[in-house]
């Protein structure tokens, strides 16, 4: 049965179907108290009627502008039947972030689509017709929002908050033979799930199309370690949070980029985020200068002589894209390849991924060993056993890998490159086009 939506300008509306009339939103109104106070009792702009929350006024303190919005009703009703802050749902979700090229493909909207009709093929798609709900546009990290408490400025602090920084490297040769590089996030995931610390992970496997990932809900080690080794393409990682929850998995490992860490945050901020932040127990997340458009990589396999299904691995190292086939290996020139990078990658000022537990990346250590940055206790603890226990090889991260690290990730921290055609851009990579 479609939801009985009762909205007004701006968007903020009443789920009538989950509203059970206990009053919280009218006593924490700010319009009602100010109305009260001028002995206009009854008529502010929330108010509960005949058992559910209706809107009598038009006058709301939000004023049509997100970043205003007092939020107040939204976050005292229990049951998560105040629909807030955006109107026009999925229509301007297009026309503000995919469009304007600032979707990162994170999959954070089809995880809290309440009709499951939002799909992502690189970009998020329609396949049915929207409530209008906003919460794809409420939880979408691109979308701008007021600055929160506690929120890290990465000018200043370009690596984050953390609290150890190590090379590392996997000790089983299953797992180092498969590896990108330390084959720590990996050796993390298994230890984990033998341990009962995760129940499962999300990893980003290969679709049925050679180099483009899918998010897979991994249960067991043989899953987990399939899913090795970097993919540079977009896997909708967060999309299969919702499915993970519905499955019965309480306690989930899941591997991000920064852009979908950040996303996780923002569903941190919300009811119904925190249902699916609830089963996130580990989120090991890696470094990223950016991500490129699947008909990008299309194109370089056609130009440079290779095919996808014959490639065993992708690997930045400085100025190069190296691409690993049976026939030797490709150099591919980064700037060449960074030209079908997704447009909101020039946005993005996030290099180490600073809202993860762990991250992990090559910048800064020797060759088969990884740049290990452990953020927070809960992951401290885990690393620290599996140094204990001889899974991993833990040695300083020199001065001049440190160096190398902080430079990288100070340019990406001053990145707000202006999009240059964004729509354009969008328009081109979705029909299977080349770069810019």
């Amino acid at each position: 049965m479609k939801r009985r939506l009762l909205t007004l300008i701006g968007g903020i509306g009443v789920d009538e179907d989950r509203c059970i009339g206990c009053g919280n939103c009218e006593a924490v109104c700010p319009g009602n108290y100010e109305l009260l106070c001028r002995g206009i009792e009854g008529r502010g702009t929330l108010v509960v009627r005949n058992g559910v929350a209706s809107f009598v006024s038009a006058e709301c303190c939000r004023r049509d502008i997100p970043e205003s919005a007092c939020r107040q009703c939204y976050d005292a009703c229990p049951m998560r039947a105040v629909i807030y802050p955006d109107s026009e749902g999925f229509q301007r979700l297009e026309a503000e972030i995919i469009n304007a090229g600032k979707c990162t493909g994170c999959g954070a909207c089809a995880a809290v689509c309440p009709d499951k009709i939002i799909e992502i093929n690189e970009y998020p798609i329609l396949r049915g017709e929207c409530i209008n709900c906003g919460f794809c546009l409420v939880h979408c990290p691109s979308m701008r929002r007021a600055s929160t408490k506690g929120e890290i400025s990465l000018i200043d602090e370009p690596l984050g908050e953390y609290r150890k920084l190590v090379a590392a490297r996997a000790s089983a040769a299953r797992i180092a033979s498969v590896a990108q590089d330390g084959g720590i996030v990996t050796a993390l995931l298994t230890y984990a799930l033998r341990k009962g610390i995760i129940d499962a992970a999300v990893v980003a496997v290969n679709s049925s199309q050679p180099w483009k990932p899918v998010p897979l809900i991994a249960s067991t080690e043989e899953e987990i370690i399939a899913g090795a080794g970097t993919k540079y393409t977009n896997s909708p990682t967060l999309a299969a949070l919702k499915k993970a929850r519905e499955s019965g998995f309480k306690k989930l490992g899941i591997v991000t980029l920064p852009c979908q860490s950040r996303a996780l945050q923002r569903l941190e901020t919300s009811e119904l985020g925190r249902e699916l932040m609830d089963i996130v127990a580990l989120n090991i997340s890696l470094f990223c200068k950016a991500n490129l458009h699947y008909a990008g990589i299309l194109e370089l396999s056609q130009k440079y002589g290779f095919s996808l299904n014959e490639v065993k691995k992708f690997a930045i190292k400085g100025k190069s894209l190296y691409v690993t086939t049976p026939a030797g290996v490709v150099d591919i020139p980064l700037k060449e390849a960074l030209r079908y990078c997704r447009p909101a990658c020039k946005c993005c000022a996030d290099f180490t991924s600073v809202h993860a537990d762990i991250s992990v990346g090559a910048v800064g250590s020797p060759k088969e060993f990884s740049t290990v940055i452990i953020r927070t206790r809960k992951a401290e603890e885990i690393f620290e056993n599996m140094v204990k226990e001889g899974i991993i090889e833990v040695k300083e991260v020199n001065d001049k890998g440190f160096s190398l690290l902080m430079k990288l990730a100070a340019q990406k921290s001053k990145n707000t490159q202006n999009l240059s055609e964004p729509g354009k851009v969008v328009a081109m990579m979705r029909a299977g086009g080349g770069g810019h």
